[in-house]
């Protein structure tokens, strides 16, 4: 069976630990920092983030084999960003999909970028 959701399981735990975590209001503001910042370094480096002000932010790409060439060459670097594709998307219009969390540091956004740059897309 094909699915890109989380099992009922995996979504109950979490909603669990959302309960919790919904009080920490530096979370939020740190989550939304570190999406204001990465948005920022993707535009400086001439590089397209489709809409979402979301943590999960899709790298736009387009060709699939371009996709997968680019997610591989991250993983290369220690970088897991995966593939998003057809039939998860429509033809043409494959992504990376990203998700930032509280955990990461500008360091790494700021390496992500960099790495992204120096990922060839042919």
């Amino acid at each position: 069976m094909y699915s890109t959701h989380l099992s009922p399981m995996q979504t109950y735990l979490v909603s669990e630990n959302l309960k919790k975590m919904v009080s920490e209001d530096w979370r939020r503001e740190k989550l939304h920092s570190n999406i204001a910042y990465f948005k920022t370094k993707m535009k400086n480096a001439n590089r397209t983030v489709m809409p979402s002000g979301s943590a999960i932010q899709p790298i736009w790409i387009g060709d699939e084999k371009v996709a997968l060439s680019v997610s591989e060459q991250l993983k290369q670097k220690g970088i897991w960003l995966t593939a998003i594709r057809y039939p998860t998307v429509a033809k043409g219009a494959a992504r990376l999909r990203l998700t930032l969390t509280t955990d990461h540091t500008h360091d790494d956004i700021d390496f992500l970028v960099k790495s992204l740059v120096e990922c060839t897309y042919d």
